[in-house]
């Protein structure tokens, strides 16, 4: 008995030395596919595409079947011995084969639900029965009933089933009733307790271990889905933070302005239709600009001059505009939308207070290489010293106004661009401001 007990230990060894190995290799060639966009494509759309499923399927199933052809042929009746070449025609009714064919089957369950397994354990149930053998049958069924146990598990607990402990448990579980059903339907009985008493700790290891590498496989695709579901929530945060500060319009243009033509309508009504159709223009232009991240240089200068028409029509001759000075090459350059105009709104709101002559704005271009600037003066009242240090950072209150334009204006600046943009705002009380806004020169085609 010891002799014998001595030689079952040694045949345990043997199998883990030989199997461990094999299935190792074909867990990092499982990771290396991963790796491909399609293979993740596919691993992520299983839940709700056949087409996925059926892909699984296949895959798991020609690794199952590529698991049965790597496995040890073994000889079975007084003892077990490992068979060096293979029959050509199928085996004898004394042999019988040790791999890791259900490793591949219930790991395509716990990945890929109930259907994967089943598909995958009726491929590779089909070629084991056909292969034929001593057991060809009872394991041709067990690698069914594997398959379908492993993604019942996935279905029932998602969770559980795919942590490390869980697939150790459903591996251990799937190894023990295949053992059983050799136990059980193969005869005759002497040579099914020989076959299973030498294999079953070798394949219980080699289940187990294959199982659970498979897993943590699968958690480095589930980390890489997350951190690409972090990533594209934090770009939807700053999409909509862009479009919700390209969409505010200072509150009392809208009033004004229809003031401004109501006024116009008693005097000079076609005139007055024109102006409703500049007003629907440049809300409309607003509306598209609110779900953009950037503008062209050339569209906020025309949203710019709608917006200074406006403006003329309400103030008359106490407000002037000279022509932007703004060299050709910088016109598809990219800049967040209502930028101009929040400067330019900054400067009518604020420069023109207490001053009846009224006001001037100019506005120019620099091109400086890698980089342009937007040069916007007015010669309004000027700014205090003490407000001036706070413009731009926060939103600042006072009883005249608020310095909410400019904060808006430095958000999207950052949120769009980061560092390499920046706002400058140089001002004395009573002589003027002068706004410098720096953008990087990049265009609508990334270039």
């Amino acid at each position: 008995m010891a002799l014998f007990n001595d030689t079952l230990l040694l045949n345990w060894l043997d199998f883990i030395i030989l199997l461990v190995p094999k299935v190792c290799v074909v867990v990092v060639a499982a990771f290396v596919l991963i790796r491909l966009r399609w293979v993740r494509q596919t691993l992520r759309g299983v839940e709700t595409s056949w087409f996925h499923r059926l892909t699984l399927m296949l895959v798991f199933g020609g690794l199952a079947i590529f698991a049965t052809h790597s496995g040890l042929l073994v000889n079975v009746g007084q003892g077990l011995s490992i068979v060096a070449e293979w029959p050509a025609a199928g085996l004898e009714n004394n042999q019988a084969l040790v791999g890791f064919r259900d490793t591949m089957v219930m790991a395509g369950g716990l990945i890929g639900g109930p259907w994967v397994g089943m598909g995958a354990g009726l491929l590779a149930g089909f070629e084991r029965y056909r292969l034929g053998g001593f057991a060809g049958s009872a394991s041709g069924a067990a690698t069914l009933v594997l398959g379908v146990l492993a993604g019942w598990a996935r279905q029932r607990r998602p969770h559980g089933a795919t942590t490390t402990q869980g697939a150790f448990i459903v591996a251990l579980f799937g190894t023990t009733l295949h053992r059983l059903l050799i136990f059980i339907i193969p005869k005759p009985e002497n040579w099914a307790i020989v076959l299973g008493l030498n294999i079953v700790i070798p394949v219980a290891v080699v289940n187990c271990v294959g199982c659970v590498l498979f897993i943590w496989v699968m958690r480095d695709l589930d980390h890489d889905k997350l951190k690409a579901e972090l990533r594209e929530a934090l770009l939807m945060k700053q999409e909509a933070e862009l479009c919700t500060l390209h969409a505010q319009v200072e509150p009392h243009f809208l009033s004004n302005t229809l003031s401004a033509i109501r006024a116009l309508i008693r005097r000079d009504p076609d005139l007055a239709r024109e102006y409703v159709v500049k007003l629907a223009d440049f809300f409309s232009a607003t509306r598209k600009s609110a779900s953009a991240n950037t503008t062209s240089l050339r569209e906020e200068l025309e949203q710019l001059g709608r917006y200074l028409d406006f403006q003329q029509l309400r103030f008359g001759e106490k407000f002037h505009y000279l022509p932007a000075a703004i060299p050709s090459g910088l016109l598809d350059c990219q800049l967040p939308p209502r930028s101009l105009l929040s400067l330019a709104e900054n400067a009518l709101t604020h420069g023109r207070s207490g001053r009846p002559e009224g006001l001037t704005l100019q506005i120019e271009a620099v091109d400086q290489g890698d980089c342009f600037v937007l040069r916007v003066t007015d010669d309004g009242r000027g700014i205090a010293p003490e407000r001036l240090a706070t413009l731009g950072q926060k939103e600042v209150d006072s009883p005249h106004s608020n310095g909410t334009a400019l904060y808006q204006l430095t958000k999207s600046l950052a949120l769009t661009y980061g560092s390499p943009a920046s706002l400058s705002i140089t001002s004395h009380p009573g002589a003027g401001t002068v706004v410098l806004l720096t953008l990087p020169k990049l265009r609508s085609d990334g270039r």
